[in-house]
């Protein structure tokens, strides 16, 4: 008994435009893949004599739902990307998250297409501009009126303190600091 298949054989005459058409069909869209970064955030408070002094820290866990509609406001920055990323990127958004008893800057981006090394460090350095020189400089500027007081929030800071870690780099950091805080030395035994 013979059997016959019902599916079309392709024109091998086609034109490339038809080609391409029908390649559209197969086309499955792709997940994204989310790769994080993390920063410190800085808090600043203008004393009674018109200058700004360091605010304390626990300013920022306190409003961090303000900090993190406040950078949110920014949306999504994948337009302002360096061209050789923009294609391979499909957002990337600015907020903030408690991690611990601390607020960190975090920034989200939902890549296309996994990423090489090179493309890692090149997004970094372009995260790290922003940070501080590009958009949320003027972010650091802006007054945050919370009950408190006006707050300035900034990513960035000329000093050792300031870093932008992916997660992994990141989570491991925190986890050490945690262990280190809590009296145990490199080989995990008691300090």
């Amino acid at each position: 008994m013979a059997c016959s298949l019902a599916w079309d054989v392709p024109d091998i005459k086609a034109t490339p435009a038809r080609i391409m058409e029908s390649a559209r069909i197969f086309q499955m869209p792709m997940d994204t893949e989310e790769l994080r970064f993390y920063c410190p955030m800085f808090v600043s408070k203008e004393g009674g004599d018109g200058a700004f002094k360091e605010a304390d820290p626990d300013d920022l866990v306190y409003h961090a739902e303000e900090i993190h509609e406040a950078l949110d406001e920014y949306g999504d920055m994948a337009e302002h990307l360096p061209e050789g990323l923009r294609p391979k990127i499909a957002s990337v958004k600015w907020g903030a998250a408690k991690i611990g008893p601390a607020l960190y800057g975090e920034i989200t981006c939902e890549l296309r297409v996994p990423f090489t090394p090179q493309e890692k460090s090149e997004l970094a350095g372009w995260i790290m501009h922003e940070n501080a020189d590009g958009m949320f400089s003027d972010f650091e500027m802006t007054p945050l009126e919370t009950d408190c007081g006006d707050l300035y929030v900034g990513l960035w800071r000329d000093s050792d303190a300031c870093y932008l870690l992916p997660e992994d780099e990141f989570r491991a950091q925190v986890l050490e600091q945690a262990v280190d805080s809590q009296g145990f030395g490199a080989m995990g035994g008691l300090a």
